[in-house]
């Protein structure tokens, strides 16, 4: 779809054959351009705005896997909210600095810590949680590539498993009053 769009072709969706005007004829104006709903089997679910806002204002939130896909747009997403610190943790320095970049360009009113580091360093993650306390965290660090990770299960074991109890413990121990845990469907 990427390919089709980058190249300004619409991508279109026709109406059930029942609907059409029983000429055998499909009008373009009952085409329409697809919608993401149109493409994941599942119902939409209606978020309140108000009240996430009203959760992430003024707290600090570490963000694991920061700088991943996911991770990133959560990054962007949660900033809106101003909260009093973001704390970024990711293993892939160049895209951390990409995020660092945005951060420092559209909310440099937000302090906000980039930290390179794997979550399986749990004597790194407990000096991260004993510093900055983190009111939430949300957990999105982890391998998705699930045919990478069946050629390398040591690794995704270590990462996924491990690294998720590492976030998990420090979170118990320093008092994180939420732990949201994120996860794509390759992933699971």
């Amino acid at each position: 779809m990427d390919k089709l769009t980058a190249e300004g072709i619409k991508i279109m969706m026709m109406p059930k054959a029942q609907s059409w005007d029983g000429k055998s004829n499909l009008r373009h104006q009952m085409m329409r351009e697809v919608d993401i709903e149109d493409l994941l089997p599942r119902d939409k679910i209606e978020v309140d705005m108000n009240a996430i806002g009203k959760l992430l204002s003024g707290r600090t939130i570490l963000i694991t896997g920061a700088a991943g896909s996911i991770g990133s747009e959560m990054v962007k997403q949660i900033a809106i909210y101003k909260p009093q610190r973001l704390i970024l943790v990711d293993e892939a320095e160049t895209p951390m600095h990409d995020v660092r970049l945005f951060m420092n360009k559209n909310y440099a009113d937000i302090p906000c810590e980039t930290i390179v580091t794997s979550i399986t360093n749990a004597t790194r993650m407990e000096r991260i949680f004993s510093e900055y306390h983190p009111d939430y965290v949300f957990h999105a660090a982890a391998y998705k590539h699930v045919p990478m990770m069946e050629d390398n299960p040591a690794e995704a074991v270590q990462n996924n498993i491990y690294g998720t109890r590492v976030i998990a413990d420090m979170a118990v121990k320093y008092g994180t009053k939420k732990f949201v845990m994120i996860s794509t469907d390759k992933a699971v």
